[in-house]
């Protein structure tokens, strides 16, 4: 009987740990703080400033001569706790987040896909943004439902 209420307590403890891990990662994306930025060249480079600068190579769209960005990110939602978090995990081929925090994300989708108001749910989801070179944007959780939007960060002459 000692080993199951060991086994439990450890296993409560470490789900409390791992759900502290979770907010913590997400804390630095502020409410009104692009959750990174990408600057564009017209040879469709692009650098991404999260955690770390990345530096990659995207397609140009051959109608608007825009910089296709693909953007692969993550929504955290606890209604339970108030919690709703949105942050991206990876733009075109470079990630956003450091390599344990996007692989957590993509091995905890799965599990944490349920609807219920008790639970925490965390989406993987992708989306393409079009952002027209040269310039910097800043990626943004959109203002209305889900998705992400790219706003202009540089300042207008």
């Amino acid at each position: 009987m000692a080993r199951v209420t060991d086994l439990l307590s450890s296993a409560a403890l470490g789900g409390f740990f791992a759900g502290l891990w979770v907010l913590w990662a997400a804390a630095p994306y502020t409410p009104g703080q692009p959750l990174a930025t990408v600057s564009v060249t017209p040879d469709a480079v692009f650098r991404l400033h999260a955690y770390r600068e990345r530096r990659g190579q995207s397609t140009l769209n051959p109608d608007t001569g825009g910089v296709v960005l693909p953007v692969q990110y993550a929504h955290l939602s606890w209604p339970l706790l108030s919690i709703d978090q949105t942050f991206v995990v990876k733009v075109a081929t470079q990630p956003a987040v450091s390599w344990m925090a996007g692989r957590c994300v993509r091995k905890l989708s799965p599990r944490l896909s349920a609807d219920s108001p008790h639970r925490p749910r965390l989406v993987l989801l992708r989306q393409t943004l079009e952002a027209v070179p040269p310039g910097t944007y800043g990626i943004y959780p959109a203002y209305s439902g889900e998705g992400l939007t790219l706003r202009s960060q540089d300042p207008v002459p």
